[in-house]
């Protein structure tokens, strides 16, 4: 006689979050900094920077310079950085 069948058990798939939760302190301070005028006023002065930055790559001692373009245009691409990260915890 054989011998009996053990029954099929199912596993249950778990699923692990990679993404990191975010901190309870960094929460906190997202909420105060995305209601802080002097947080805004500090993202408005990132956004003038860059836009400086941009007219100066326009000028002819920028455009002759390869130099002075990568120089002018790695200043451009730092603040857009800056702003991209900061600009996420302001409410819009």
């Amino acid at each position: 006689m054989p011998a009996p069948k053990k029954p099929a058990s199912k596993k249950a798939s778990v699923r692990k979050s990679t993404k990191p939760q975010p901190d309870q302190k960094v929460l906190i301070a997202k909420d105060s900094l995305s209601h802080s005028e002097h947080f805004k006023t500090f993202l408005g002065w990132v956004q003038d920077k860059m836009n400086e930055n941009l007219i100066h790559l326009q000028t002819p001692q920028v455009i002759e310079s390869t130099n002075r373009h990568f120089m002018v245009s790695g200043k451009i691409e730092a603040y857009d950085e800056i702003w991209d990260e900061w600009a996420k915890f302001v409410d819009n």
